[in-house]
């Protein structure tokens, strides 16, 4: 048998370099990992960094986002305001004018009524006097004047005008004819 502290040698020879692989492969390992962790750190901040600016454009756009709300919506209450005057300007102009409009036609209708009056009564007079004239030519129908010639008519008349005209007898003939008489 061979001594057994040449072969427990090598055994531990091999085992040295099993522990020595497994040493370095862990301190690679941990490297490795630390390497790793290095760049998860660097990536993290990245990312906070983006969400940071991220959040900061947010904020930003929402401001301006606010205040172009605000003032649109300034605007809209300034043209509600002066639409609702103008509105109200224009409700009262036609109130105005149904008013005008109004008294314009009581106004037209009284002078219908009073022309359609001064016509009634002006009728009832032209009745009154050609019941007068009527009444008068009778009178004078019943003297019987003499009947003249047609030459000795007054120039101014002539002898057709002595015919009755469409609304009655022609006056001015028969005035002239007995006034020369």
């Amino acid at each position: 048998m061979p001594p057994k502290t040449k072969d427990r040698g090598m055994k531990s020879g091999a085992q040295k370099k099993k522990k020595n692989t497994g040493a370095a492969l862990q301190r690679n390992e941990a490297r490795q990992a630390k390497a790793s962790e290095e760049q998860l750190k660097q990536r993290l901040q990245g990312l906070k960094a983006e969400l940071d600016e991220a959040r900061r454009e947010g904020k930003a756009i929402y401001t301006e986002m606010s205040l172009r709300c605000q003032k649109l919506q300034e605007k809209l209450d300034t043209r509600s305001s002066q639409l609702e005057k103008e509105l109200s300007g224009l409700k009262e102009e036609l109130e105005i004018c149904q008013r005008e409009a109004k008294a314009a036609r009581e106004e037209a209708e009284r002078a219908l009524d009073e022309r359609d009056g001064t016509l009634a009564q002006l009728r009832t007079h032209i009745a009154d006097m050609e019941a007068k004239y009527e009444e008068v030519l009778h009178e004078k129908n019943l003297k019987k004047p003499p009947v003249r010639k047609a030459s000795s008519l007054p120039r101014a008349v002539s002898p057709s005008s002595h015919l009755p005209t469409a609304r009655g007898l022609n006056l001015d003939v028969y005035r002239a004819a007995w006034t020369s008489s």
